[in-house]
């Protein structure tokens, strides 16, 4: 009895927009959730612009569930800006659920860094510039999401998929 209560509050929990974890360990963040970015505290303008570019950029495409507003929901992806060297544009912490950013990304840049990396924390791999253009290319700097990123999105989350 006690093994049926865990298996159905664990599924209470997930269907509610708690992180997913693949089997690794590591965190998804669900989109057929709000998912609100949270910066953290020493946020500068661009910074900002940058997130809201990058989400602009998602909503463009169709994805409606990523947010800056703290009363959407209860799935937080923490964002914070590091120091670090210029080649290294972003990356997702899948073990925390964290999103960095260099600091050195400015403008366009920026925003399309801010977008690969919570394409990550959605789920999405790198895919190669061979097998199709994509926001998730490996040092892709340049390409917003395209129809297909979101259409993967879809396979991956099928409440997203449309009617």
């Amino acid at each position: 009895m006690l093994k049926f209560i865990l298996v159905v509050s664990a599924s209470v929990l997930f269907a509610c927009g708690a992180p997913a974890a693949d089997p690794s360990g590591d965190i998804v963040y669900d989109p057929c959730e709000p998912v609100v970015i949270t910066p953290s505290a020493e946020l500068t303008a661009p910074q900002r612009e940058g997130i809201t570019a990058a989400i602009s950029l998602w909503r463009g495409v169709g994805l409606e569930a990523i947010t800056l507003d703290p009363q959407a929901g209860t799935q937080r992806v923490p964002i914070r800006f590091i120091p670090t060297v210029a080649m290294l544009h972003g990356i997702y912490q899948p073990k925390t659920g964290e999103v960095q950013v260099n600091t050195r990304m400015a403008g366009r840049e920026l925003d399309i860094t801010i977008a690969h990396e919570l394409g990550h924390a959605l789920g999405l791999p790198h895919i190669l510039a061979s097998e199709r253009v994509s926001v998730m290319n490996p040092g892709n700097s340049t390409i917003a999401p395209t129809p297909d990123d979101e259409r993967q999105l879809r396979v991956r989350w099928s409440c997203l998929s449309k009617p």
